[in-house]
C-alpha cells in the first residue's frame, strides 16, 4: 500500500498526511479515543434538537432586536454564548428552533464539534445540535469532553468528506461515548478547574515575564 502508479503508468511511493499520522501518534489524540466507544450513545444521554433559518435569511426581511440567531461565526473562541451577531424580529419565530439557556451546542457544518454553552435563550441555525434534557450527565462535564475531542479533531473523523465537512444528526446521534458516574464526574470537574488555575497562573507569570523583557530591551535601545 505503500506505491501507487501516476498518471504516466509509473510506480512511484505514495505521499503521507506526515502531520495527519503524527498527529494521531500523540499521547492527546490516544487518550481522547479512550473516551469513544464506552456503551453509551449521545441519544441515550440527552434530547437532540438541529437547528434551522428561515427562508431568504440574507435578505435582511427577517432583521430585527427580538430573536438573538446564533450561527457558527459566533462561536469561535467562547465557551458560553450570551451575544450573536445577528438578531432576528418575530415574525421570523414560526421557522426558528428557541433553545433555552444553560443548553450545550456542537457545532456540525463547517467546524465541527465546537461545543459551546448558551447563557440565554435563543434560535440556532442548522449548523449545530441542541443537546438538551441530560440524563445524568453534568453539563460541565459533557462541555469539557466534547471540547476535548474538538481539540483533538475526534468528530471530523465521522463527517462527510465534502468541500464544507458536515456531521448529521444520524450520525451524530449513534457516536458513543465515556460517561462515568456523577461522583467521578464532579471530581473529573474538580481536577479541570485546578488544571485551569495552574495554567492561569503560569500564563499570568509568562506575561509578566514578557513584559519584564519589552521593558528591558526598551531601556537597552533607549540608552544607545
Amino acid at each position: 500500500d505503500k506505491f501507487i502508479l501516476d498518471a504516466d503508468g509509473e510506480l512511484k511511493e505514495k505521499e503521507i498526511d506526515e502531520t495527519e499520522e503524527i498527529k494521531e501518534k500523540t499521547p492527546s489524540y490516544i487518550l481522547t479515543m479512550e473516551l469513544l466507544n464506552e456503551g453509551k450513545k449521545i441519544k441515550d444521554i440527552a434530547d437532540l434538537i438541529i437547528g434551522d433559518s428561515p427562508p431568504e435569511l440574507r435578505t435582511g426581511k427577517w432583521d430585527g432586536n427580538d430573536i438573538l440567531f446564533a450561527t457558527i461565526s459566533d462561536v469561535k473562541d467562547c465557551k458560553y454564548l450570551s451575544t450573536t451577531n445577528l438578531s432576528l424580529n418575530k415574525s421570523a419565530t414560526k421557522y426558528l428552533k428557541i433553545i433555552p439557556a444553560n443548553t450545550l451546542l456542537v457545532s456540525i457544518a463547517g467546524t465541527i464539534g465546537k461545543p459551546v454553552i448558551l447563557t440565554k435563550d435563543m434560535a440556532i441555525s442548522q449548523s449545530f445540535i441542541a443537546l438538551t434534557n441530560l440524563n445524568n450527565v453534568y453539563l460541565e462535564y459533557l462541555y469539557n469532553l466534547f471540547n476535548t475531542f474538538y481539540q483533538n479533531n475526534i468528530l471530523l473523523r465521522y463527517s462527510t468528506k465534502t468541500f464544507q465537512p458536515n456531521l448529521s444528526l444520524t450520525t451524530f446521534k449513534e457516536i458513543e461515548l465515556k460517561i462515568p458516574s456523577l461522583s467521578e464526574q464532579e471530581n473529573s470537574l474538580k481536577a479541570i478547574d485546578y488544571l485551569n488555575k495552574l495554567i492561569f497562573i503560569y500564563e499570568k507569570s509568562l506575561n509578566q515575564q514578557q513584559t519584564m523583557k519589552a521593558k528591558l530591551l526598551f531601556n537597552v535601545f533607549e540608552q544607545n
